[in-house]
């Protein structure tokens, strides 16, 4: 029998075309498939040298071998292919294992086809066996992987998808009922962008587009259709997949309900946006302030209140715009605050304008927390008060001084004095009492009014003040009436002198309105004795005075105990 090969002077094909027979020995030899002939009961015959190549045996040891190859679990599904061929089958295809020559079983696919004699019995049977072993254990893999997975979408509470060309749902999760109310079943075949809310359609559709083009991943917030007709907030993510040679475009789909997150993100931006409005609408300054008292919000009441901009407060921190006599009393109030002692505290202190000026405010500050309860900064709230704290100043001077000459009246002379007389007096220092009355005012009143006649009364008050040293006290009873306390002089001599300078200066010419006035005082002085009271030394003063006025006018007189 010539050979198989081809030969120098012979190309193979060329053989193989010439002689049919050699041909079929040449594919029954080549084959990577295992031809074999059985009889009709099932014994091996003939086995093609393939056999060796898969399995590892040679013919001969097969044909010893033959059903023994078989795994024991495979035998029931041969015996019942032969059966069907007996009954009249042309092929019956049977999987099944196959052992190898070191021991372990292989996949093949084996199909078996009867030849029949002329009468249609069975004269032999023709078996072609293919090794799919590889094919069988990447789709068991895969079978597995499938299987893992599926089984984690099933018990995921995110959403699965397998979405197909078009967008057609191929796969839906069971978490989608949980999720969405949808049934997997009803909602198979439909479009994913129909379950998207028509105000996001239109971007989702541009997104996926834009990703299967580049063959990436995206993900997106969308509103996402229920089974009820209403919509959920849901991050949608997908990756694109292409199988072989761009045939089909699958994307694998991962819906997360984020409903409760976004309205929470909602509400705090809702949340933010009245906190922002009332802060920029507050009539009352406002800021938000960091643990180190750095500035991070203020708003436009608190920018006009110190007459700085914005970027300049947000670049100082509350240390650069209150009173440094007041910075102390703001570390303990938040020390108390951030300590947990105090929810709020209100104090008030100084702040500095941009030119130099003082503005008192009440100042109410809160502690920041964040949602963990860890305190991030304070929330102070600054209310002007200057104007009502003069005003309170105002009531409560007024309350102990004279109001036309604002200089200290009756009742705070008297207090002042007997807090004078109650202390243990200094050697070789006495308390002595001026009481000065001014000459003629009803004559200054009647004839150039009372507005002139006021006019006088200031500034003699003004000249009074200008003759005694700090420690010394000027007062107004009322009307023309004056006292000027010394709390510490040597002798009455000291007092003379004291009561010469008043005269002189009062005396000075004064322009009052479009008038030159010339005007005296009369003086009565009185020397404090020990355990006299305020106002025992005052009628003593007093009645010095009445001298001076009686004698002429215009003079100092020394109570004497001998007086009248």
């Amino acid at each position: 029998m010539p050979p198989l090969r081809s030969t120098s002077t012979e190309p193979l094909i060329d053989a193989l075309v010439a002689d049919p027979e050699r041909a079929y020995r040449f594919l029954v030899e080549e084959s990577s498939d295992i031809l074999a002939i059985h009889q009709p009961d099932g014994t091996l015959r003939w086995i093609s040298p393939a056999v060796e190549r898969v399995l590892g045996w040679t013919a001969e040891e097969r044909l010893s071998l033959n059903l023994q190859l078989i795994h024991q679990d495979d035998l029931p599904a041969v015996v019942e292919a032969r059966h069907r061929l007996l009954e009249g089958a042309p092929s019956v295809t049977v999987r099944l294992r196959l052992k190898h020559v070191d021991g372990s079983f292989r996949w093949a696919d084996s199909t078996a086809r009867a030849v029949r004699a002329p009468d249609g019995s069975i004269d032999a049977l023709t078996i072609i066996t293919r090794d799919v072993n590889e094919q069988v254990e990447a789709e068991e893999a895969l079978e597995s992987s499938l299987s893992f997975y599926r089984l984690l979408a099933d018990h995921a509470s995110d959403v699965i998808l397998v979405v197909g060309p078009q967008g057609a749902l191929e796969w839906v999760s069971p978490a989608a009922t949980r999720t969405f109310g949808w049934d997997p079943g009803a909602v198979a075949g439909a479009r994913d962008a129909d379950f998207i809310h028509p105000d996001d359609r239109e971007q989702f559709e541009e997104e996926v587009q834009r990703q299967e083009v580049a063959h990436s991943a995206g993900v997106l917030n969308v509103r996402v259709l229920c089974g009820d007709g209403s919509y959920r907030w849901t991050e949608v993510a997908w990756r694109v997949t292409v199988t072989t040679s761009d045939a089909k475009r699958t994307r694998v789909v991962r819906l997360r309900d984020i409903q409760a997150e976004m309205e929470a993100r909602e509400a705090l931006t809702r949340s933010e946006e009245r906190f922002r409005t009332a802060m920029d609408s507050a009539p009352t300054g406002m800021a938000v302030v960091s643990l180190d008292r750095g500035f991070l919000e203020v708003n436009p009441a608190l920018c006009q209140m110190l007459d700085r901009d914005e970027e300049w407060l947000l670049s100082r921190r509350i240390v650069d715009v209150i009173d440094a006599a007041d910075d102390a009393l703001d570390l303990r109030t938040r020390a108390a605050i951030l300590s947990g002692h105090e929810d709020a505290l209100t104090h008030e202190q100084r702040l500095i304008r941009a030119d130099g000026s003082i503005v008192w405010v009440d100042h109410s500050i809160g502690l920041l927390r964040d949602d963990d309860g860890i305190p991030r900064g304070y929330v102070s709230q600054f209310v002007n008060v200057t104007e009502a704290r003069e005003a309170r100043e105002e009531l409560r001077f007024m309350a102990t001084h004279d109001s036309l000459t604002r200089l200290v009246n009756r009742p705070e002379l008297l207090a002042q004095m007997d807090r004078l007389l109650a202390r243990s007096p200094r050697t070789g220092l006495n308390i002595a009492a001026l009481f000065v009355d001014l000459d003629r005012l009803k004559a200054i009143n009647d004839a150039y009014g009372h507005a002139v006649g006021d006019s006088v009364i200031i500034e003699v008050a003004a000249r009074l003040r200008s003759q005694v040293r700090s420690g010394d006290l000027v007062a107004r009873l009322g009307g023309d009436e004056f006292v000027v306390l010394l709390p510490a002089i040597h002798s009455i001599e000291d007092a003379d002198a004291i009561a010469g300078k008043i005269h002189a200066v009062v005396a000075s010419p004064m322009s009052v309105g479009d008038e030159t006035l010339t005007v005296t005082v009369s003086i009565g002085v009185a020397l404090a004795e020990a355990g006299q009271r305020a106002e025992r030394i005052l009628e003593l003063a007093d009645r010095a005075l009445y001298e001076a006025k009686r004698s002429g006018r215009a003079r100092t007189v020394r109570f004497s105990p001998s007086a009248p």
